[in-house]
């Protein structure tokens, strides 16, 4: 299986755009203060879902003890906490458009 193309933020700005009708530099701040808010709320322990794309929860780190082989001694960490994601139908089913019946409408 090969590794998914990434779309680089300024084309992925520039078809937000496109298809929303608002100006690119309008597009750039909404993704920006998207980031600084969901960033806060997972902080603040809270998910955050999104209609239409799924909902971001904090994963905390684990506590772990693991034998250094360098040192011959135990350490004891705490792991990074992370971000998972769970896509909502919308884009689990987009993933499959055969299943897809109409184009996703947030006021449904």
């Amino acid at each position: 299986m090969s590794k998914p193309k990434v779309i680089p933020q300024k084309e992925f700005i520039k078809l937000l755009a496109k298809s929303s009708d608002y100006h690119e530099y309008e597009i750039k701040d909404i993704l920006n203060s998207l980031a600084v808010v969901v960033a806060k709320a997972l902080k603040d322990e809270q998910s955050v879902k999104i209609e239409g794309i799924g909902t971001f929860t904090q994963r905390k780190g684990i506590f772990r003890k693991f034998r250094s082989v360098i040192h011959d001694t135990y350490i004891e960490k705490v792991t990074k906490n992370k971000v998972d994601f769970k896509a909502d139908n919308y884009m689990s089913n987009a993933l499959n458009p055969e299943e897809l019946d109409l184009p996703f409408n947030p006021n449904n």
